[in-house]
């Protein structure tokens, strides 16, 4: 071997032919590959601390793990939605475990391990079958100059030309593999994908912002019909292995740099596949657009400002050996693609990377990877950048170095519609910023936009699901800054989750970050080690709506949770969702939360104000040094609606703030997420309400104008028809129009169609009247829903003949329809048909039933009821109890009836906490003392702490009573403090 040949050691670069030997390779791959995963699947992949926290929690408020799941099949036409899906709402604790097992494969993903991981992540974003493509030694050399249109080792010097050759014979053999692609021949549903992707994905982001409501929800649906049928696992497959094989012999070629440096010069040549150059050790510049750029050294500049449309030259990469190099581009650049593959791999240096859109790590319908392997880097894009995908794959992989990422928004581990988005930094102080230009950067001061970042994914409502958006980052202190739905938010069947290993991080954002998730939707943030800081303002830290799961999960560390401003109501849905927020922590902070400490109680601390709706069970609040058998009361979280459980360990120490400067800085904004229009990406909200402008736009319209200008054009908002509900006047024409689109899918749509009807009927409306009975008759859920919904709401008794009939479909969503309708309307003659949907099959519909039960009270509910409180799922059980105590005091001999009953201990644990603020008369006072000595000493010790957190007077008086006829030496004790401790606060 001559001093100067490069050492290539047992790398393979050229093509196998040898379909026998590839199958035998793939079949060894797959069996590995299921070990792994079946390995990895079996583990418990949350600490056993943080689980004991979550156990411990759920208990405490009657729930099991096996109670919390979702109904899959609340979407009328779900074909869209990924396999992956059926796991996660059968057991959405899965999600959790997902993204923990996601990012330890990520940060250890190397040549060893990367295919059986791609093999994983094809299979559950279903880009079909995972087939490695393994490029060996050659293309001859004649073949390689045939292709290129010139001689490599005249061109280049013998080291260049056989160095160059191994780099760009995998770029040479892709075109011939794609070559009846289907993302890679023309044709008439390519041409289609290829000119509509942009205003579907980005809607008013793109330059075509101008189309109407109709014609993009047109476009959209065609979009996502071609888009699932599309075969695109050979492309990505290739965009995969190029990757792979460009590392390994980037590896091979620095290893060989000593030789290299002085015999490689800097050479750019243009070829038939567009130009390609060789890089010298010195400084070089790069200008324009390349297909393959190989320099070994020298700080270099990159400037491919110009590009705005994606490459005719579908396979590009760029691979820097070393130096502090800098990155200047437009959109589709550095490891940036659509409909193609786009590798950029740096290896040293402290580089930086400033770009516009689609770049930076994104694919769509496509492969986007952008790996640098040290070095203090920084990072700022646009939109669609850093980890960012759509149909595709995009990846951002930082080894190590203190880096600074800076993006517009939607990035840093973004998914929109089955994609696969990561940004991954294994080392270092890393600092993550989401700042649109759409908005002032001061986050204190501006109002904040959607992100859609920072470990996000948004599926497209309701054509595709989303897939799987991740930001990993694993050791250093580290800072996350973003807007709106980020740090682990979900949308429509899409996962998003932030996983930040070790160090002391702070996170901020705004509403729906920090573990959120909307519309069947999973989001997650895990923190495992450090002091870490949250804080966000809104509804954030484990946020779930509309069949929606979210956690926030912290393992270990003093840790501060701090939350800004309150909504004004309590938000509702149909549809169940739990968000966990389980902090393992021996002493964490939280702001404007609650939590109870048994060292200040001892000491008299006073609890009463916590207590004030005690009897609102929709929230949980656990913590292991908390009263335990009462739920801390009024806290923020009670207006999250559904299952929001708050649990953490504060066995050491908790401290409680429930007011900070910064609570009265800030003025709080309820956001409406329908104004955002995720079908669209409306990414405005109007900070001023021009109410004489939008009155002359809403009054004396028709209702394609209302419509085409208002809805389309993003000025109408839910929020704007309610404040100007009195100076809005009916307008026929667009009653009219109204009854064609109650079927429409589009979710911005039907809330903004509710919102106008609502205001019509609230005025007496003969044709909204008219227009709700005939369109119940439909037999479209969507249709049915909005009318049953108004109709109940304004107690048009037309609905009852409606009821009855679709009590009976074989839509369960249907039948909790008419179970909700019987309460809000108050239809007792109805309630045999409660009767009936209270056994049905279905536990949300059950639970629905038990609900409307409740709410209607008719005289024999206690027969009625009963069987609700012994149902398996807690959902039912809860919802039964909310019936009853929402919105009313019960009687006194009710509450005392119940605790004489069979009834679980912990069903009647609810009633005799709130005992205390009923109204009873002397007589009811006495047969309730002459039976209370028979109630069980758990029940009496719910009754005492009651009392002692009521500022009921009366009750005060009695207990003395109490005192001298209590006989259990621990009760005694209980009594003498709470007398005590009321002595020293003068009650």
């Amino acid at each position: 071997m001559k001093k100067s040949e490069i050492r290539t050691g047992n790398l393979k670069i050229r093509m196998n032919r040898n379909k026998a030997g590839m199958n035998r390779f793939l079949m060894a791959v797959i069996t590995i590959f299921i070990s792994i995963n079946t390995s990895i699947y079996s583990q418990d992949s949350m600490s056993s601390r943080a689980f004991k926290v979550l156990n411990d929690g759920l208990k405490s408020y009657q729930i099991n793990l096996s109670d919390i799941w979702l109904p899959i099949d609340t979407a009328e036409n779900n074909y869209h939605c990924l396999k992956l899906f059926d796991t996660l709402f059968g057991n959405p604790l899965r999600s959790v475990d997902l993204v923990k097992e996601h990012a330890n494969e990520l940060m250890n993903l190397n040549e060893k391990t990367l295919d059986a991981y791609f093999t994983k992540v094809f299979d559950q974003l279903e880009f079909r079958k995972y087939q490695p493509v393994y490029y060996e030694n050659n293309l001859s050399t004649k073949e390689i100059e045939n292709e290129l249109g010139f001689g490599t080792d005249t061109t280049l010097g013998n080291e260049g030309g056989q160095l160059f050759r191994m780099f760009i014979s995998p770029v040479l053999q892709i075109k011939q593999l794609l070559a009846d692609d289907f993302l890679y021949k023309k044709g008439v549903r390519l041409n289609f994908l290829k000119d509509n992707y942009e205003k579907v994905l980005l809607g008013s982001l793109s330059e075509d912002s101008n189309i109407s409501f109709d014609s993009l929800q047109k476009i959209a649906k065609d979009f996502f019909i071609y888009s699932q049928s599309a075969n695109r696992s050979l492309m990505y497959s290739n965009g995969i292995s190029l990757y792979q094989t460009l590392l390994k012999l980037s590896q091979i070629a620095k290893n060989n740099i000593d030789i290299l440096n002085n015999k490689i010069k800097t050479t750019i040549i243009e070829t038939p596949y567009g130009r390609i150059a060789l890089g010298g050790s010195g400084n070089d510049r790069y200008d324009g657009d390349f297909t393959a750029i190989l320099d070994i050294g020298g700080d270099d500049y990159y400037s491919f400002v110009n590009i705005r449309e994606p490459s005719s030259n579908t396979v590009k990469f760029i691979v820097d050996l070393s130096g502090n190099d800098s990155y200047q581009g437009g959109d589709f650049t550095f490891g940036g693609t659509a409909f193609g593959i786009n590798v950029l791999i740096d290896l040293e240096g402290d580089d930086t990377y400033y770009c516009d859109n689609f770049t930076l790590g994104c694919g769509v319908f496509g492969v986007g990877i952008l790996h640098d392997l040290s070095g203090n880097d920084k990072y700022t894009g646009k939109m669609m950048t850093q980890g960012a995908s759509s149909f595709g794959i995009g990846l951002l992989l930082d080894n190590a170095g203190n880096d600074y990422f800076d993006i517009s928004g939607f990035g840093q581990g973004l998914a929109l519609t089955k994609g696969f988005g990561a940004l991954v930094d294994n080392f270092g102080k890393d600092y993550y910023y989401t700042d649109t230009p759409f908005y002032p950067n001061d986050l204190s001061d501006s109002i904040p936009y959607v992100s859609f970042s920072q470990g996000a994914s948004v599926g497209y409502y309701p054509y595709s699901s989303g897939g799987i958006g991740l930001l990993v980052d694993g050791r250093g202190n580290d800072k996350y800054t973003s807007g709106i739905c980020s740090q682990g938010f979900g949308y429509w069947f899409g996962l998003g989750g932030l996983y930040d290993y070790n160090g002391f991080d702070m996170y901020k954002t705004y509403q729906f970050g920090q573990g959120s998730a909307i519309n069947s939707g999973f989001g997650i943030l895990l923190d495992e080690q450090g002091n870490d800081v949250y804080e966000a303002e809104g509804m954030a830290q484990a946020f779930a709506e509309e069949n929606s799961f979210a956690a926030l999960q912290d393992d270990f560390g003093n840790d501060r949770y701090s939350v800004y401003g309150q909504p004004d109501t309590i938000l509702s849905s149909s549809l169940p969702s739990y968000s966990l927020l389980v902090d393992a922590s021996s002493s964490s902070t939280f702001g404007n939360y609650i939590l109870i400490d048994k060292k200040e109680l001892e000491k008299g601390g006073g609890f009463s104000s916590f207590f004030k709706e005690v009897f609102d069970t929709s929230t949980a609040y656990y913590s292991t040094a908390a009263l335990p058998d009462g739920n801390p009361s009024h806290n923020m979280r009670d207006k999250y609606g559904s299952y929001n459980l708050f649990m953490a360990d504060s066995s050491i120490n908790s401290n409680r703030l429930l007011r900070d400067h910064y609570r009265d800085k800030y003025k709080f904004q309820l956001y409406d997420l329908s104004q955002f229009d995720f079908e669209r990406r409306l990414i405005f909200i109007q900070s001023k309400l021009d109410t004489n402008s939008l009155v002359e736009l809403i009054q004396n319209k028709t209702g394609e104008e209302i419509y085409s200008k208002l809805v389309s054009g993003g000025n109408l908002t839910v929020e704007k028809i309610n404040f100007l509900k009195d100076r809005i006047i009916e307008n026929p024409p667009a009653v009219e129009f109204l009854a064609d689109r109650l079927r429409t899918e589009s979710l911005f749509e039907r809330r903004i169609i509710v919102a106008l009807l609502s205001v019509f009927q609230k005025k007496g409306s003969l044709p909204v009247k008219n227009l709700l009975i005939d369109s119940c008759e439909s037999k479209e859920y969507q249709t049915i829903k909005i009318c049953m919904d108004l109709m109940s709401e304004y107690k048009i008794y037309d609905i009852v003949k409606r009821i009855s009939e679709v009590y009976k479909s074989s839509s369960w969503m249907l039948r909790a329809e008419a179970a909700q309708a019987i309460g809000k309307i108050g239809a007792n003659p109805q309630i045999d048909i409660l009767r009936a949907l209270i056994e049905d099959s279905h536990p949300y519909v059950r639970a629905a039933a038990a609900y409307s039960l409740g709410r209607l009270m008719p005289d024999d509910v206690s027969n009625r009821i009963h069987l609700c409180f012994y149902d398996d799922f807690s959902i039912v059980r809860n919802r039964a109890f909310k019936g009853l105590t929402e919105n009313r005091l019960l009687p006194f001999l009710f509450i005392e009836q119940v605790l004489q009953t069979d009834l679980p201990m912990s069903v009647k644990g609810k009633f005799a906490s709130i005992i205390t603020i009923s109204k009873y008369s002397k007589k009811e006072m006495k047969i309730f003392q002459e039976n209370f000595y028979n109630l069980p000493v758990n029940l009496r010790r719910i009754i005492y702490k009651s009392i002692y957190n009521s500022g009921n007077k009366a009750w005060n008086k009695k207990l003395k009573d109490f005192r001298k006829e209590e006989s259990e030496p621990e009760l005694q004790n209980l009594i003498d403090w709470i007398i005590a401790s009321k002595k020293k606060k003068g009650k």
